[in-house]
């Protein structure tokens, strides 16, 4: 689908889907051509998540890039809002689809073995065998 959709379909202006773009929030679109931009389901989705985080739980748009990138957050986070940002993690790195191995994670995150077992201790995540 082109900008115009996602629009359409998000409710969100072309310009604030740009800025979820620079800050990182959601996934980069397929460009097949230089001007040519093609979003998917996965871009419907996170965006609706960014817009829910920044409403429902009054987090600014640099609180969820360092949520999503696992550092903390100077103010409280509402419980509610971890579904919703292991939700937009998923659809940022095109995971949202089944699990995810370990392995994959180690280049970007060094600590990934780590903080899943942290995670799977306090029931966030399962880890598979």
């Amino acid at each position: 689908m082109k900008m115009r959709e996602l629009e359409q379909r998000t409710g969100v202006h072309r310009e604030v889907v740009r800025l979820y773009l620079r800050h990182g929030l959601i996934p980069e679109p397929d460009r097949p051509k230089r001007t040519v931009a093609i979003y998917g389901e996965h871009h419907v989705q996170a965006t609706a998540t960014v817009r829910r985080l920044q409403h429902d739980s009054r987090l600014t748009l640099p609180q969820i890039k360092a949520l999503m990138d696992g550092a903390g957050s100077s103010s409280r986070v509402d419980s509610g809002a971890l579904d919703q940002l292991e939700q937009l993690v998923a659809h940022y790195s095109g995971e949202d689809m089944g699990p995810v191995p370990l392995t994959a994670l180690l280049g970007q995150y060094p600590n990934a073995c780590e903080d899943a077992r942290t995670l799977d201790a306090i029931g966030i995540v399962s880890i598979l065998q």
